[in-house]
């Protein structure tokens, strides 16, 4: 019998991605947002139907554990993505409040392709300044983006 190797199953789901990074607006609003990730989750689903992490990824969570195409699918594309070794990979998201300029940045640690670990960075604009935490500090299993908090009962802002 022949196994498909995993990067062929995976294959409709990059070509899918792929094609809505470049059809996407780089200043999207917040709709459009919503409707990008909402196709990629769907089009993940489509290719992973029984995937260990598809209940956290069809509520936009994050888990320990994912894979790159599990993140993808549960918050669309990094605005960054550094790659210091060949087994070591950081992902870079951004929430901004226009309005009062606040921000909340999250920093994902990939290794060999597998989330291991994540930091949430708050700043406050109104001289409060910017508050790290890192997933050990606060033991959190489960990260929700648009909230900004973590825990397994947490559910995003939509």
């Amino acid at each position: 019998m022949y196994v498909t190797p995993r990067i062929l199953r995976a294959l409709p789901f990059l070509l899918v991605v792929v094609a809505l990074a470049c059809s996407q607006n780089p200043r999207r609003d917040q709709t459009a947002e919503t409707e990008y990730i909402r196709m990629l989750r769907d089009e993940f689903f489509k290719t992973h139907p029984n995937g260990v992490h598809n209940e956290y990824i069809a509520r936009g969570e994050v888990v320990l554990g994912m894979d790159f195409l599990e993140v993808l699918a549960s918050w669309g594309n990094p605005i960054k993505r550094e790659k210091p070794s060949p087994d070591v990979e950081f992902w870079l998201y951004l929430e901004e409040d226009e309005d009062s300029k606040n921000w909340i940045q999250y920093k994902f640690l990939f290794r060999k392709s597998v989330l291991d670990d994540w930091e949430v960075a708050h700043h406050v604009a109104d001289g409060a300044g910017t508050e790290t935490q890192s997933r050990s500090a606060s033991d959190a299993s489960v990260l929700s983006k648009t909230s900004g908090t973590s825990g397994a009962g947490t559910k995003p802002n939509k």
